[in-house]
């Protein structure tokens, strides 16, 4: 199996303990830990979101004004350096103990690197697709996956 690095895109206002504990979700049920970062954009007018820390995982940190969701996203997305890329929120947990391996394993699965996951958010399941997973050729190839208007 490859070692695909992973970002999770995360913007986050007023919740920081919401977004260490996913932080800490992600750590501690990840196998590989050090092939996974976080970008985390925070409002410059949110002083509590500015300390968020990630433990042992990579944070990229961005502070800027408020702007819409799909423009947080796309500035996280180019401060990404991962292989597959997912979009996350601050109260979010991941419960999947090795929840990257398979992640990667979907990724080598396929060969083109053209795809959008998602995981069952134990909530949705099936009927709604949530926080997207995508490779980072899928994200090239759609230009502006998050569009900003």
């Amino acid at each position: 199996m490859t070692k695909a690095t992973i970002s999770f895109l995360l913007p986050t206002r007023g919740r920081p303990r919401l977004a260490e504990r996913f932080l800490a979700s992600v750590i501690s049920r990840s196998d590989i830990p050090s092939a996974v970062e976080a970008i985390l954009y925070v409002d410059e007018d949110d002083p509590g979101s500015l300390d968020i820390r990630g433990g042992a995982l990579h944070v990229v940190r961005i502070v800027g004004p408020k702007m819409t969701m799909g423009t947080y996203n796309m500035a996280c997305l180019a401060r990404a350096s991962g292989d597959i890329v997912i979009l996350g929120n601050d109260d979010m947990v991941v419960r999947t103990q090795g929840w990257d391996s398979k992640i990667r394993q979907m990724d080598e699965a396929l060969p083109d690197k053209i795809y959008l996951a998602y995981p069952d958010d134990c909530l949705k399941g099936r009927r709604l697709s949530t926080f997207p997973i995508l490779s980072r050729r899928t994200c090239e190839l759609l230009t502006e996956p998050f569009p900003t208007l």
